[in-house]
């Protein structure tokens, strides 16, 4: 019965330290927690570069995802930024807000290929 009514009404069946026990929750959490779109993309696409790659030493592993960043950060667009990359919106933010910024925003090097 409680597991069904965490999924149905989180914050009343948080409020019961019985419940939180069971779900490993505590009682100040009244809402599921939810995880970055974004952040679960990135994460998807690294674990098919993981899984797709051998690599030969350490260094190896290193030197890709490096690389798998900045073609990440710079080349590949977001719908949630409105189909731009994630270094293109830093860009837009810093020009609207620069005292948001300790220093502006700057493209990585180009990558060898």
């Amino acid at each position: 019965m409680c597991h069904r009514r965490a999924r149905a009404h989180w914050g009343a069946c948080l409020r019961s330290g019985l419940c939180c026990q069971y779900h490993r929750a505590s009682p100040d959490q009244t809402t599921p927690s939810q995880t970055n779109g974004m952040v679960e993309r990135f994460n998807g696409c690294i674990a098919e570069v993981l899984a797709t790659t051998r690599f030969h030493s350490g260094e190896h592993l290193r030197e890709t995802l490096t690389r798998y960043v900045q073609v990440y950060n710079l080349h590949i667009s977001q719908r949630a930024l409105a189909h731009c990359s994630p270094v293109v919106v830093l860009k837009r933010w810093y020009q609207e807000h620069p005292e948001l910024f300790q220093q502006q925003p700057q493209d990585q090097a180009g990558l060898d290929m």
